[in-house]
């Protein structure tokens, strides 16, 4: 999604796009994400954290909280907006990065699986 010539620079000069400030910005960890169109058809990707209650007791007891919950509260950690175009550069990036991560994980377990071998 970097590449590219930036707006307002002319078609024929290629500059690089140089990342910064990318180990001081914190990850924050997202296990809910929502998606909405905004009124000027933009794409509204919203990132949120929900922690599970905690349920203790016997299961009599744990159904018992569980019945008096009404919802489950999502921390919102980022809210981003990207145009069409960007959307579908994501999706492109989200792909490419499933796939290495498919690789990776082959790697790891053929590795494994060699080192159990030896021993």
């Amino acid at each position: 999604m970097s590449e590219g010539t930036p707006a307002g620079i002319p078609g024929d000069l290629q500059l690089p796009v140089v990342w910064e400030g990318t180990e001081e910005t914190p990850a924050l960890f997202a296990n809910q994400v929502l998606g909405q169109i905004g009124p000027q058809g933009e794409i509204v990707l919203t990132f949120g954290q929900l922690i599970p209650p905690a349920f203790v007791g016997t299961q009599d007891q744990i159904a018992e909280q569980a019945k008096q919950l009404t919802q489950i509260p999502t921390q919102t950690v980022a809210r981003l907006v990207i145009t069409r175009t960007g959307l579908d550069q994501l999706i492109e990036l989200l792909k490419q990065t499933a796939d290495n991560s498919d690789r990776a994980q082959e790697m790891l377990q053929q590795v494994q699986s060699r080192v159990s071998d030896d021993k």
